[in-house]
């Protein structure tokens, strides 16, 4: 709005009043937007923020839920804002276990203060929720997301006994060669070495193939559904590290069996058939 200049101080008009900026906010978009998932845990973060209480002053209205268990004493603003409606979510910071008891027994004493005045009729049951908790309450990742990460690990299963088998057939084809190496003075040591290394190869270069799939589908996923999920099909690198570190952890699980085989054959046997 203030082509790149440094705006704090500065006046803007929003809704007809103006606003004096204090603060920038840097990048910031958590994903999901955990502070506001009614009105879409994936959406952009606000462009503006003002103090909260400035809501009671203009009169400012509500998006998302609004539960109440009884209707409001009177009308308009100011009576819906003392009314039994809950329409405001409250984040705390809780840096340890003893700031959450303590808040714990504030809320607490609260409510039973209260319901000495006649309010809160149910019985006490207060709870704090951390980020992770309240996304898993409030259900932001669906059933069938999990349904999928669970196939995908099946399907890695699948993978695995494949290279299993596969790799069995490679390294048996390769008994003659083995018990050659092993009747000239090659160790067992340094042919479960090798094998292992080649096996290792072969994850790392299927991880990479994989990541290029990966990226094809994800490109696919943003042409079917647009912006909307434009900042999670995406793949940064901390997932690109974890992808290639599965890929060459699973090679290696798969190839120990036959490695191992293939390095406990018997030389005598294998220099007699040739």
């Amino acid at each position: 709005m203030f082509g790149g200049e440094n705006s704090v101080g500065k006046t803007i008009v929003v809704a007809g009043r103006s606003f004096q900026v204090v603060g920038v906010i840097d990048d910031w978009q958590p994903m999901p937007k955990f502070y506001d998932v009614n009105n879409g845990a994936f959406n952009e973060t606000e462009e503006l923020f003002m103090p909260f209480t400035l809501k009671e002053e203009l009169e400012l209205p509500n998006w998302g839920n609004n539960n109440c268990w009884k209707s409001p004493d009177g009308e308009g603003y100011k009576a819906f804002l003392q009314s039994e409606c809950i329409n405001t979510q409250m984040w705390v910071e809780l840096p340890n276990a003893t700031a959450k008891a303590e808040y714990m027994d504030y809320l607490n004493n609260y409510v039973m203060e209260q319901k000495e005045l006649g309010r809160f009729p149910r019985p006490l049951k207060n709870r704090l929720s951390n980020v992770m908790q309240w996304m898993e309450r409030q259900e932001v990742v669906e059933e069938d997301a999990k349904m999928m990460m669970w196939l995908s690990f099946m399907f890695l299963l699948v993978c695995l006994l494949n290279t299993i088998g596969l790799l069995l057939a490679k390294f048996t084809g390769k008994s003659a060669e083995i018990g050659l190496r092993l009747a000239l003075g090659a160790s067992k040591a340094d042919l479960f070495k090798q094998h292992l290394v080649e096996t290792a190869m072969i994850g790392l270069l299927g991880g990479f193939a994989g990541l290029g799939i990966a990226i094809l589908g994800l490109q696919g996923i943003k042409s079917l559904y647009g912006d909307f999920v434009g900042d999670l099909a995406t793949l940064d690198i901390s997932m690109v590290s974890f992808t290639l570190f599965i890929a060459l952890l699973s090679s290696i699980a798969a190839g120990l069996y036959p490695t191992w085989r293939a390095c406990n054959i018997v030389p005598a046997s294998q220099l007699k058939s040739q």
